[in-house]
């Protein structure tokens, strides 16, 4: 395996918010290696989303590509995500296994970078994507495409890693 692929970024998009919730599934999932190449992207078929006879004949369930999704995991030796939480939590529902892999939340990371503190004022206010995105000049950017999004993911991964290296601090 290359060093570019030994960490992947991926990204989900979702009918819902609520991994737990048996209505809400997977819709669309993107994993791309740290050269930005594409290593899985697809649509999945989701019944109560997608209703025109010709575009359930071309997509399959995501438990379909289920074992290719988790030999991608297995092989990675680094999972980088914006808001990680989110997408594992809708991964495992689908069942693939993490085990104990080494993450990366870049939404975790960049919230100091960016310096609102929440209302408590005791952390770092979350912000989105893509206000991230922004704030590092990746654009255009269209939000809410798993490719998209993890191209991006990416993109200020990359960023947040160059002010990590320039302070000779570490990501963590």
């Amino acid at each position: 395996m290359t060093v570019e692929r030994s960490g992947i970024v991926l990204d989900i998009e979702t009918t819902g918010l609520s991994s737990g919730n048996r209505q809400n599934e997977i819709t669309q999932l993107a994993i791309i290696d740290l050269g930005g190449r594409i290593l899985f992207h697809r649509h999945f078929l989701v019944p109560e989303v997608h209703e025109t006879t010709s575009i359930l004949d071309t997509l399959q369930p995501f438990e379909y590509y289920q074992n290719e999704i988790q030999d991608i995991i297995n092989a990675a030796s680094l999972i980088i995500a914006y808001n990680f939480a989110f997408d594992y939590a809708f991964l495992c529902e689908a069942g693939i296994s993490f085990n104990k892999k080494s993450y990366y939340c870049a939404m975790r990371g960049f919230a100091p970078v960016y310096g609102k503190r929440n209302a408590e004022g005791d952390g770092w206010r979350w912000q989105t994507l893509s206000v991230c995105a922004e704030y590092f000049g990746y654009s255009p950017f269209e939000t809410h495409d798993a490719l998209e999004d993890a191209k991006a993911t990416l993109y200020c991964f990359q960023k947040m890693l160059e002010i990590k290296q320039n302070a000779r601090g570490d990501l963590r």
